[in-house]
């Protein structure tokens, strides 16, 4: 076979395989993908012309005889021989094949990466659309509501019908000015239904646009607010826009429109600001306002990269790439282009509801695709690398093939020297672990460092196995690990010196090849204090998630435009949410709690703006189960790295039932107070010492002494001086037995009364207490006296009559309730005999018979001389259960009165 056939041949090969290898990889890929473009994408093309350009060179390659060189042995057979060939045609394929893989892969990488900055933009497009509308919704609402205040709107009438008052008048501006002061608009406005006949809350500040009149019909009609387009004002040159709303008087049936509340809005104060905020560090990106006028495209708001007044900035409209004309021709969501500059930019497009306005979102595309550049050249190089390193790789190998032993030997020995020196002068300086093992593990080298960390000397670590430094709960993973490949493995394990201590490290293993034997080669590296401050970071971390999450308090935090950024799962619960992330991007109106809404966002506000926390405050809450819960609150700024206030975070718990306690304490405690005042007798409650802790209004009517004297006083000041030593003694026992009673005489403003005192030890929040009452007892106390000096006299009197006197019952027991002294004398018996029924029975039985008349009891008079006539009066008693007279001053009043 000729030179030209042979290369014919393997030139035909080459193509068939690269050719394969593209139609299988890229054109059939890309056929079935439902985007793909009719026509020959440029990639496809490149890879055509690489295919065609290296199946020429192969073919020269092939054809042309290139001469030993002269240094090589004789017998060495030339190139390019059937090995030489069959290498060619390798090295073709494996260059054809990196190149392809090398074009696969930055495709996918940009894709990837496009598809990724798409739904980022697309987010941030979202989010300003959202933030941009909300801020709209929230300026109707404004205009609504002051367009029902009915006070405004009959001062207003009154004004038009020319009946106002200078009341009127100063009121309606009062409240006007109050309005655009308190919320930050340029000026407020009335008109009439037809636009006519304004009135302005300070006529020195804007003044409504000429589309803002024609805006007045639509409002009348609709009866809804309505936004007005940009415009710039006369006044003060700003760009400005209104937003109107109907004005209505009156109630019910009677309500009627006046005409139109206008609020004038500065673009450059309200708007523009939220627009031009953007959530990431960015050199590129804004955010632009554009309507459409005509056929050209109008700038609504300044712009970053050049110099322009709003309004008056325009570009045209149709065949052009700019991305605002793109918008305004209905190109919606994620597109590239470019922008005002011409600069290539990528940009999320939105339409904002109720407006004429279109916000782009851009970004260049310089920006965010910057890193394809520099992979595309990476991946270049990378490629030229392997190619490079393959064809180095395939003449190396025929050359190893084509030159003598003695040549490789040569080599080798100068391989082993180079690698001898470089190990020298590594050993030398090395700070970390370098060891070489043979196959088995065996040591055979070792540096200084070895010796110093391991504690082992160089003559004991040459004797041993590299797995005896291991420490044993790592020798499981040893013949894993040691399991790399050629392209060697970086792993970390945990080594034993030679007192037993451990340590952690860091191993970077590959295998050499010395003298035609593998070796394992390993640097080590101590990582005891990297492994420490990853612990510390780690548990530190987890110590605070583990707080935050199991904390009984509520934890969340929020960004700057007050959206909730995360929580715990006890306030997502709170919330009616099953988890934290069902919390993130929303905000308070749209929680369970949107009727405390305003109240939160101003405490938020306040935190952020001042950089002060607010701490400890009391608030309500509406749960999602339409109840009112009371929370302890506490709120602090969050910062940035640079000190910046970039939100804030609230930790807040439940005191419902602390409340509700708090509440049920003041009704006992008012109960409690109110009974210990309406107590007829004085109340006190004392200290060991016998001081006043507590006590009512009659212990302190007693001596006529105000609250200050009360607090100082003690209770022995009550007590007359001689009474004193018992009441002290009384104290004492208190405190040892648990109570005590006594009776004792009282210094009053009327002078001294006797009261019956007792006492009771308690504990109380100031330790152990004496609480009691006191009564008096001065008028019962008498009156018992003047009963005893009664009965006394009584009993004198019966016992010193000359008769004897006796009451009796008539049962045949016949017993005696009572008998004067003279009684037995009569009988020439004892008191003792006389109750003793079996005598007194059988004595009186027929005196009783013959005396009585079927009554209950008798008393009985006797002289002497009579004895056994009951010559008294035998009485009944009609009322079942009615006692006999028993003491004398009864017996007496028998006597005197009858029964």
């Amino acid at each position: 076979m000729t030179n030209k056939s042979q290369a014919l041949r393997f030139t035909g090969w080459y193509l068939l395989l690269a050719g394969s290898w593209i139609v299988a990889f890229h054109v059939l890929p890309a056929l079935s993908h439902s985007s793909a473009v009719v026509g020959f994408p440029a990639a496809h093309l490149a890879l055509a012309i690489l295919v065609a350009v290296t199946a020429a060179l192969l073919y020269l390659a092939i054809r042309i005889r290139i001469a030993a060189p002269e240094n090589e042995m004789p017998g060495m057979p030339r190139f390019p021989d059937r090995l030489g060939r069959l290498l060619l045609l390798i090295f073709a394929v494996f260059s054809t094949v990196i190149f392809s893989g090398g074009l696969s892969i930055y495709e996918v990488l940009s894709a990837s990466i496009k598809q990724e900055r798409a739904r980022e933009m697309a987010s941030v497009a979202n989010l300003k659309e959202g933030m941009v509308t909300a801020w709209l919704q929230e300026r109707q609402h404004d205009a609504t509501l002051f367009g029902h205040d009915y006070d405004v709107a009959q001062h207003y009438a009154r004004w038009l019908a020319h009946q106002e008052s200078p009341q009127d008048i100063a009121a309606l501006r009062s409240h006007l000015e109050s309005i655009r002061k308190v919320y930050g608009y340029m000026n407020v406005s009335l008109l009439d239904t037809r636009g006519d006949h304004p009135y302005h809350a300070d006529p020195d500040h804007a003044r409504p646009g000429g589309g803002t009149s024609a805006l007045v019909r639509q409002v009348v009609q609709s009866g809804e607010p309505a936004i007005s387009p940009f415009y710039r004002d006369s006044i003060d040159d700003d760009i400005h826009f209104d937003i109107l709303a109907p004005m209505l008087s009156g109630h019910g049936e009677g309500q009627r429109l006046v005409g139109v509340i206008v609020l004038h809005a500065s673009a450059k104060q309200m708007l523009f600001p939220l627009i031009q905020v953007w959530p990431t560090e960015t050199r590129t990106a804004e955010t632009l306002l554009v309507r459409k006028e005509g056929d050209k495209v109008v700038f609504l708001n300044p712009l970053r990269h050049i110099a322009n007044r709003p309004l008056e900035f325009t570009k045209p409209l149709a065949g052009s790439k700019l991305i605002a004309a793109m918008a305004l021709r209905g190109e919606m969501d994620v597109r590239e282009g470019v922008d005002y500059r011409g600069v290539p930019v990528l940009a999320a497009i939105r339409n904002i509801p109720g407006t004429d306005w279109i916000m782009v979102a851009k970004i260049d595309q310089e920006e965010i695709y910057g890193k394809l550049a520099a992979q595309r050249w990476l991946l270049g190089l990378f490629a030229l690398l392997l190619v490079g390193t393959s064809g180095i790789t395939l003449r190396l190998y025929w050359r190893q093939q084509a030159h003598s032993w003695l040549e490789q030997r040569y080599r080798e020995q100068a391989e082993r020297q180079a690698l001898r020196s470089h190990y020298e002068t590594i050993l030398e300086h090395a700070n970390d672990i370098f060891m070489l093992a043979d196959a088995d593990g065996r040591i055979v080298d070792a540096n200084e460092r070895t010796v110093e960390m391991t504690g082992y000397s160089r003559d004991e670590l040459l004797a041993m196995n590299a797995r005896q430094l291991i420490s044993p709960l790592a020798r499981e993973d040893m013949e894993r690990q040691w399991q790399f490949s050629e392209h060697g493995a970086i792993y970390e394990t945990e080594l034993m010196r030679k007192d037993g201590s451990t340590f952690p490290v860091e191993v970077s293993a590959r295998m050499i090849e010395v003298e035609g034997t593998i070796f394992r080669q390993s640097i080590i590296r101590g990582i005891s204090e990297r492994k420490q401050t990853e612990e510390a970071i780690r548990n530190s971390r987890d110590l605070l998630r583990s707080v935050v999450e199991h904390t009984p308090a509520r934890v969340f935090w929020k960004d700057s435009n007050l959206r909730y950024l995360g929580c715990n799962t006890a306030f997502a619960q709170d919330a009616g949410l099953s988890h934290p992330q069902q919390l993130y991007g929303k905000d308070d109106f749209q929680m369970g709690w949107r009727e405390q809404a305003e109240l939160y966002r101003a405490d938020d506000r306040r935190v952020m703006d001042s950089g002060v926390p607010k701490l400890g405050f009391e608030e309500p809450q509406t749960t999602p189960d339409g109840h009112t819960i009371w929370l302890r609150t506490s709120k602090v700024p969050l910062r940035d790295a640079e000190g910046r206030v970039s939100g804030v975070l609230g930790i807040y718990e439940d005191i419902s039932d602390r409340k509700h306690g708090e509440q049920i304490l003041q009704d006992e405690k008012t109960f409690s107070e109110s009974l210990i005042q309406s107590l007829p007798a004085i109340f006190y409650l004392l200290d060991p010492q016998g001081g006043l802790i507590k006590w009512n209004r009659n212990l302190m009517e007693l001596r006529g002494y105000t609250a200050e004297q009360m607090a100082s006083a003690s209770a022995l000041d009550f007590i007359y001086e001689e009474d004193r030593p018992l009441i002290a003694q009384n104290i004492q026992q208190v405190f040892e037995t648990g109570a005590a009673t006594a009776e004792a005489r009282l210094v009053t403003q009327n002078g001294i009364r006797l009261y019956a005192l007792n006492g009771y030890r308690i504990e109380t929040l100031h330790g152990l207490s004496i609480i009691g009452i006191g009564i008096d007892i001065t008028d019962r106390k008498q009156a018992e006296d003047k009963l005893r000096e009664s009965e006394a006299f009584t009993k004198a009197v019966l016992d010193n009559l000359p008769v004897g006197i006796a009451v009796n019952s008539v049962d045949p027991s016949v017993t005696f309730h009572y008998m004067n002294d003279n009684f037995p004398a009569i009988y020439r018996t004892s008191r003792d005999k006389l109750a003793d029924p079996a005598h007194s029975g059988r004595r009186f039985t027929r005196t009783r018979n013959s005396g009585s008349r079927s009554g209950c009891g008798c008393l009985m008079t006797a002289r002497a001389g009579m004895s056994g006539a009951c010559i008294g009066t035998t009485y009944r008693s009609p009322e079942a259960g009615k006692r006999l007279p028993s003491s004398p001053p009864e017996i007496f009043r028998c006597l005197t009165r009858g029964w």
